[in-house]
């Protein structure tokens, strides 16, 4: 029976080596895996094809020849950022100014800064083009419709809504209407309209209009206010009797200049 065991045993001695082989390994594998802090690491199979750290660092190596190492991030001056804009585009200098600081910190080429600087300025002139569209046909839209509601009297009623709002509008007031969307104006052409109905034609005429008239058409400013009696320049009791008194003696004096 012992003879059979030594005997077993002198024939197998390559199962021995084997298995004290890879006892070895695992040992040598488990050591190095074990130093690794970060857990989810520690833990992922595929570091354990790697019999020791020189085997990993050997792989990387290889990896990195296959793959080509990595190049240094290039360098960029700031005078290379510099886009020249159109004579007809004014930028935000603030929006412009900060898209610039941040490709400069991140490194951006400059070409691929200036082809997004293109891309952005194209799309807001188009915004801005199709915004003026879009505003000219409400403007279209506005005018049609006050034609539509005045009819004939379209011009004479414009025109009275105009000289109101120029004679008592404050001085910044243009800026503002012409900020207004059509709707905008069209209420406020129709509000100035309908106040210069509850008041004399005096109060109505733009400020100085008379200067720009002909000394014929002066005559007929004054002819017209003569023949109509019913005119608060008649009517001294009138709350409008100063105004149109006034009024009269302007188209005078304005007349007496041009026949000198």
């Amino acid at each position: 029976m012992t003879e059979n065991n030594n005997q077993n045993s002198t024939e197998n001695p390559t199962s021995a080596e084997n298995a004290q082989v890879e006892t070895t390994q695992n040992e040598s594998t488990t050591s190095w895996i074990d130093k690794i802090q970060d857990n989810e690491l520690k833990n992922s199979k595929s570091l354990s094809n790697f019999k020791d750290v020189d085997a990993l660092a050997k792989s990387y190596v290889n990896l990195e020849k296959k793959l080509g190492q990595p190049k240094e991030p290039e360098k960029y001056e700031v005078d290379q950022y510099n886009y020249e804009f159109g004579d007809d585009y004014k930028p935000h200098e603030g929006i412009y100014k900060n898209f610039t600081d941040k490709a400069i910190e991140l490194g951006v080429n400059p070409d691929a800064f200036k082809e997004l600087i293109s891309t952005y300025v194209d799309s807001e002139q188009q915004a801005i083009n199709d915004f003026n569209k879009e505003q000219e046909t409400l403007n279209e839209e506005f005018t049609s419709k006050l034609k539509e509601d005045w009819g004939n009297d379209y011009s004479k009623n414009l025109e009275k809504a105009e000289n109101l709002w120029t004679k008592f509008a404050p001085e910044n007031a243009d800026k503002m209407f012409s900020k207004m969307t059509p709707e905008m104006k069209g209420a406020v052409a129709k509000a100035m309209f309908n106040i210069s109905k509850t008041m004399s034609d005096s109060h109505v005429e733009a400020p100085n209009r008379q200067q720009d008239l002909t000394k014929e058409e002066i005559q007929n400013k004054i002819d017209e206010i003569r023949n109509d009696k019913s005119h608060p320049y008649f009517n001294a009791s009138h709350k409008d009797h100063k105004e149109a008194n006034k009024h009269m003696t302007n188209l005078y004096l304005e007349k007496a200049k041009l026949n000198d």
